[in-house]
């Protein structure tokens, strides 16, 4: 359903990279399902697996170009007003929720509280909102993104930033895929080890790549 609101309300120039619905009858699918066109170019999380291809930086500047352009041309044209930065409770609330056994977590929440405090006397614009942006839902091809799937956990109107923070998240979340853990990632100034050292190297290292991540 929410492609088809998208290309009723969108400009033409953002639609080609957007599924649309077919609506033509399938006897044979499963109740409940649809049919949506398919979309050329390959997976950006293939093209990121690519041997070396994280190991140099003018690579990953043409990964994070690409994306933040078709990231610009969404969010300028589905702008529907302004207002605070939403990055809190229900971020919170839904960390709490899956978390809830960690020691660690009511710390980890009152550090994030203070963060959505202060994003929150900021302003910014509302927007289409794709809820899950990362490799695997973002298709290129030569000139950039071909195409963005799976759009299930969209918003017509939501906080931008989402899309923004969980694609440069998820782009950093592996680099360490082909190191064994204590060694140098090649290309980066970090070690590969723990689930997430990629984030925080991004967070609180130096290089090339926290700084493309940054500027991203």
């Amino acid at each position: 359903r929410f492609p088809t609101q998208l290309h009723r309300t969108c400009p033409a120039p953002i639609l080609p990279t957007i599924p649309r619905r077919l609506t033509a009858f399938q006897p044979d699918l499963p109740a409940g399902s649809m049919l949506v066109e398919a979309l050329g170019g390959l997976p950006l999380s293939v093209v990121y697996a690519r041997r070396k291809h994280l190991q140099r930086r003018e690579r990953v500047q043409h990964d994070l170009a690409a994306v933040s352009a078709w990231l610009h041309d969404l969010q300028s044209a589905t702008t529907q007003g302004h207002g605070a930065v939403a990055l809190g409770e229900p971020v919170l609330t839904d960390l709490r929720a899956r978390f809830a056994s960690d020691p660690q977590t009511e710390r980890v929440l009152c550090a994030l509280a203070r963060c959505a405090a202060t994003l929150a006397g900021h302003q910014g614009p509302k927007t289409v909102v794709h809820g899950d942006l990362w490799l695997g839902n973002v298709l290129v091809d030569d000139v950039g993104v071909s195409g963005v799937v799976d759009w299930e956990n969209a918003e017509l109107i939501g906080e931008p930033l989402r899309d923004v923070v969980r694609f440069a998240l998820t782009y950093a979340l592996n680099i360490d895929r082909r190191t064994t853990p204590g060694r140098r990632i090649r290309g980066h100034n970090v070690k590969a080890g723990p689930w997430g050292v990629g984030v925080t190297h991004v967070m609180t290292g130096g290089g090339w790549f926290p700084s493309l991540i940054r500027d991203f």
